[in-house]
């Protein structure tokens, strides 16, 4: 993800020496800096928030080898925090993306029944409250830059489709088009999204 300034990139790296890193690229020094941990073998995300001064990402750390969500200061050295799976869980975080207000995570989340849901995560007390059931994949999530509503792609018979949802009440509407992967608003209220239906494709 770009740095809301524009002044760097945050983004996860895998080595066959170093493993899975969360880090910082900043784009004048081309300087890497390493914030974080991830797994080797699964696929990690990475969000910042609107004033660019929080990183959330999925991830692990030297004392707990289980993928969890991590918040990182940016301004500040102390070691990232973990929000998610603090004790024994049944579930596997995914995709994460932050509310306008920098208040809230929204978070897919692969669960013990084999679905995928989404969660919303308030960051200061750690209260979650679920949005969806019964999806077997999402692809992909956003929350809009100055709306409370979210964006998100799924799976269904076989098919990618596009989801905008109202958070509070948590209603949905379908988008009018199919092959939606990982889709993203801009700040202009643009959805950008990649066509699965096509080999290499941004839509918007």
């Amino acid at each position: 993800v770009w740095a809301p300034d524009g002044s760097a990139l945050y983004y996860y790296r895998r080595s066959s020496q170093e493993g899975c890193q969360i880090v910082k690229k900043d784009l004048q020094t081309s300087m890497v800096e390493l914030l974080g941990k991830c797994e080797s073998n699964r696929s990690s995300s990475v969000a910042i928030s609107n004033d660019g001064l929080l990183l959330a990402y999925a991830g692990i750390s030297d004392k707990n080898a289980k993928k969890a969500i991590y918040l990182k200061k940016l301004n500040s050295e102390i070691p990232a925090k973990r929000l998610t799976c603090l004790q024994n869980c049944d579930y596997t975080d995914e995709s994460i993306a932050f509310s306008p207000d920098q208040k809230y995570l929204v978070i897919s989340r692969n669960t013990e029944s084999g679905h995928e849901d989404i969660f919303i995560h308030e960051i200061s007390s750690g209260i979650e409250r679920r949005l969806t059931s019964g999806y077997l994949d999402i692809r992909g999530l956003d929350w809009h830059p100055s709306e409370n509503k979210l964006i998100f792609a799924a799976i269904e018979h076989g098919k990618r489709y596009g989801f905008e949802m109202d958070v509070e009440s948590a209603e949905f509407v379908q988008l009018p088009i199919s092959g939606v992967s990982f889709p993203h608003y801009s700040d202009e209220n643009t959805i950008y999204y990649h066509n699965w239906q096509i080999d290499t494709s941004i839509m918007h």
